[in-house]
């Protein structure tokens, strides 16, 4: 009989702990939309930039969503120039994804998504797990509209160069006008 109570107080518990609330699904929900967006960006990046692979992802905001973040490494050597094509490439692929988005829309805090709302990072990590050495990058950051790329120097990352997303952008469209 002691046994027999125990087990359904156990029973009891789990189930408490297994309901959900309304609140709790609706942000399963909207983390579900976003991270379908997400893996097909990724999906297309990765088959279209060889050497580059997913490594995270995540978002934020209250009352909706105001951020969304992917992280990838790259085993390649790149220069600026090469590096600035690529996170350009990867940022305006994830917003192009974001904001045709039917289903993610209604939960965006501002449409059309910006460049200022989605974070992209790239570690660059050779096979022999060093990062390349200067003046090839070892680290590019596109956050808050702002390119960051860092060079590694003797075992230290140092920011070399900050840019305008906008910037960055008009600079990659006249490249591929030639």
């Amino acid at each position: 009989m002691k046994n027999s109570k125990i087990l359904i107080l156990l029973f009891f518990i789990l189930f408490l702990a297994s309901c959900k609330t309304a609140e709790e699904k609706e942000w399963e929900r909207v983390d579900n939309l976003c991270n379908e967006v997400t893996f097909d960006t990724v999906k297309q990046l990765t088959k279209s930039h060889k050497g580059l692979q997913f490594m995270g992802m995540g978002g934020g905001g209250v009352d909706g969503i105001n951020l969304l973040t992917v992280c990838f490494i790259s085993n390649k050597e790149m220069n600026i120039e090469e590096g600035r094509k690529l996170i350009v490439e990867c940022a305006e692929k994830f917003l192009e994804n974001i904001n045709k988005s039917e289903k993610l829309r209604p939960e965006l805090l501002i449409h059309p998504f910006l460049p200022s709302n989605v974070k992209i990072t790239i570690s660059f990590l050779l096979d022999n797990k060093e990062y390349p050495l200067s003046p090839n990058l070892c680290f590019i950051a596109c956050r808050n509209g702002i390119i960051e790329y860092s060079v590694d120097k003797k075992g230290d990352n140092k920011l070399v160069l900050e840019e305008p997303y906008e910037k960055a952008l008009e600079i990659v469209k006249k490249q591929s006008e030639f």
